[in-house]
């Protein structure tokens, strides 16, 4: 069994990641702290939900980080299309409030990861191994 510091020898080069977040300044700091601790992992990120599922049909992640309340496409109505679109991407949703009617949604879609903000970022990081190292251990190709 590996340890958590082991997790940081995995080739991460052929997994992507898109964080779906209006706020600029929380965009900014997560990705930057992902690419710190993920270097090799293709971080990409959206301003809205419309965005990020225009990001998604041209890259399809493996993993999609969104917030729930955002202008033009909320994140359930994306992870919605997302899931039509690619079935077992792993989607994480983000949000400031514990609302049941988005977490029933949330569930009803297969998104076993919702996370409140402000986010724990090491709580983050231990549901991110654990969506990428069975991945890399099974040799399943990006």
């Amino acid at each position: 069994m590996r340890g958590a510091m082991e997790t940081e020898s995995f080739d991460y080069e052929a997994l992507s990641l898109l964080y779906v977040e209006d706020d600029e300044e929380s965009r900014r700091f997560l990705r930057a702290a992902l690419e710190h601790k993920y270097p090799d992992l293709r971080v990409d990120v959206a301003g809205n939900g419309a965005e990020g599922l225009a990001m998604f049909q041209e890259h399809r992640h493996e993993i999609v980080i969104t917030d729930i309340n955002m202008p033009v496409l909320d994140g359930i109505r994306m992870s919605s299309e997302i899931r039509l679109l690619e079935p077992k991407t792993n989607i994480i949703v983000l949000t400031g409030n514990s609302d049941a009617r988005n977490m029933q949604k949330s569930a009803a879609l297969g998104i076993e990861n919702y996370l409140l903000k402000p986010l724990k970022f090491l709580e983050l990081i231990k549901v991110l191994n654990g969506m990428m190292i069975p991945k890399q251990i099974v040799g399943i190709p990006a």
